[in-house]
């Protein structure tokens, strides 16, 4: 349950900030916070260290929904669409 509500928080709270921010530096950072936190679980000795990391997983396992928008805007203009 923590997993899936910090998701959500994640969502509303830190894809916004993708379109604020340099997007490749911002999904270095978010995978590298990730990493860490995946670290954490593995070596959490009790079951609040675990709830915070499980959490800090739900918020950073957002780069899904940052990558997409990065992708749309590395592809040249004339492989797109019509708008």
């Amino acid at each position: 349950m923590l997993s899936r509500v910090s998701y959500a928080l994640g969502l509303l709270l830190i894809v916004p900030l993708g379109d604020a921010f340099n997007r490749y530096l911002f999904l270095q950072i978010m995978e590298l916070i990730s990493i860490c936190a995946l670290f954490l679980v593995f070596i959490a000795p009790n079951v609040w260290l675990f709830g915070l990391a499980v959490v800090i997983i739900g918020l950073t396992s957002i780069g899904g929904q940052i990558i997409i928008p990065y992708i749309a805007y590395l592809t040249p203009s004339k492989n797109k669409g019509p708008s």
